[in-house]
């Protein structure tokens, strides 16, 4: 291991923090004391430019690969302004300079107030760390390969509070939005290993957030940038443009809440306005609809009736897993002469799905007074099939949750995975009337260059 020579020296005595991280470092059965002397020694009688390698040397036996951290600790302890200044959290713990560590003394009366100017120049020059403070921003970082999914790192942060969003930022490294940023300060500040794993590290996102756009100013950008749609087949910076306005506006109009309508400035065009209009219905209907989210435990698809193909007389329920803990299901129909549920009974480890076949019998005729009743458990997913069953004839605790499907026949039309009726999502609705109102732009323009 190299020694690599620190530009500050050790100060006699060591203080007590100093001796305290030793302690800390050093072996159980190790004389702290001795060790403690030996330094002391060593910063008496070596010269300065080879203290770092002898204290190096003589503490590397007994630290292994800490010996280069815990001197860093004891050659900068109380050298440099803290960058928290007042703001600091640790207390008697930081080991950098605050302004009640300052000497008092007259004779060093000029130091003094040389540390007090790089103190408070460092406040301001570090305001975006005091911020952190209204920050619901946080990051984790080093995540491994194993917990690294959306539904996993959400479920560890709802314990801290309501969890806005999860979004992963590149391999190893996800960011966490709370509703509360009273939430992510108390998740920062937790002792706690993140997911019970000591080498995930986590900290605020300081970055600063860019500077929001009206949707005056984006609905102007927007119509500069359609009126030059005849460069689209040239410019793929310019679709890229176009493309990420459309986004800004959906997001401003989410976060704008109800009243988004009365806030658009009255100069929008008309088709604009219309834009504008469908922006907000699909944002309400979205809010109406239950779509799976990473927060809820469990997802049942389809949500209330499962259709059935007439030509193969079949369809399917999955069941999606989105916790850390194991589930298990049941689930029984009203009919079970006409129907054949397969598999009736199952495991679903966590994080991932379980697919149910419904075959209708060929003299079935299906109604919708049929009935299908899914009951879900908590069961560890390491046991076996034959463990569940006995757990379920003597299972005293109900189930989590209980769901009942109704059951239709289906002629035609669009089939989930050649099954069952799968509803167009909201995302294809908002995307096709952005398309017909870009194609509407695209035509008025080309009438215009006809003209």
């Amino acid at each position: 291991m190299e020694a690599r020579r620190p530009k500050s020296g050790i100060r006699l005595p060591l203080a007590q923090q100093q001796i305290y991280i030793l302690k800390n470092a050093l072996p159980a059965d190790t004389d702290v004391g001795a060790v403690v002397n030996e330094i002391e020694v060593l910063v008496r009688q070596a010269p300065p430019e080879n203290l770092y390698q002898e204290i190096f040397a003589m503490l590397c036996p007994l630290l292994g690969d800490k010996t280069r951290q815990i001197l860093g600790v004891l050659f900068m302890y109380k050298k440099k302004p803290c960058r928290e200044g007042n703001y600091c959290t640790k207390g008697m713990r930081c080991i950098f300079l605050h302004d009640k560590d300052l000497p008092r003394s007259s004779d060093a009366e000029t130091h003094t107030e040389k540390m007090k100017r790089k103190i408070i120049l460092n406040d301001m020059k570090n305001n975006k760390r005091h911020t952190v403070r209204e920050n619901r921003e946080v990051i984790f970082n080093k995540v491994p390969i194993e917990l690294a999914h959306e539904g996993v790192i959400s479920d560890y942060a709802s314990r801290y509070g309501d969890v806005y969003e999860v979004k992963r930022l590149n391999e190893g490294k996800y960011l966490i939005r709370f509703e509360d940023h009273r939430a992510a300060q108390s998740l920062v500040n937790s002792q706690d290993p993140v997911l019970d794993t000591p080498t995930i590290t986590k900290f605020f996102n300081v970055m600063p957030l860019r500077q929001e756009e009206s949707l005056d100013f984006l609905f102007c950008s927007q119509q500069e940038a359609l009126n030059n749609m005849y460069k689209f087949c040239s410019n793929k910076e310019l679709f890229s443009k176009l493309k990420y306005l459309c986004l800004k506006i959906q997001k401003r109009i989410e976060e704008a809440g109800p009243a988004v309508e009365k806030k658009a400035c009255h100069c929008i065009g008309t088709w604009q306005a219309a834009l504008l209009h469908v922006y907000v219905r699909c944002r309400k209907l979205n809010a109406k609809r239950k779509t799976p989210r990473m927060a809820e435990e469990l997802f049942i698809d389809p949500e209330s009736t499962v259709y059935i193909n007439a030509k193969t007389r079949r369809g399917e329920i999955t069941m999606h897993n989105n916790s850390v803990a194991g589930k298990a299901f049941k689930i029984k129909t009203t009919k079970p002469n006409d129907y054949t549920v397969r598999p009736n009974i199952g495991i679903i480890h966590p994080l991932q799905k379980a697919q149910v076949e419904i075959l209708a019998q060929e003299h079935t005729t299906v109604s919708s007074e049929h009935k299908f009743l899914i009951e879900i458990y908590q069961f560890d997913w390491r046991k076996s099939m034959n463990e569940f069953k006995d757990f379920l004839k003597d299972a005293k605790q109900p189930p989590m949750v209980k769901k009942l499907l109704g059951i239709k026949i289906q002629e035609g039309g669009a089939y989930n995975r050649g099954m069952g009726l799968a509803p167009r999502k909201l995302k294809d609705y908002l995307e096709i009337s952005c398309l017909l109102f870009l194609l509407l732009q695209f035509v008025q323009l080309c009438a215009r260059l006809l003209l």
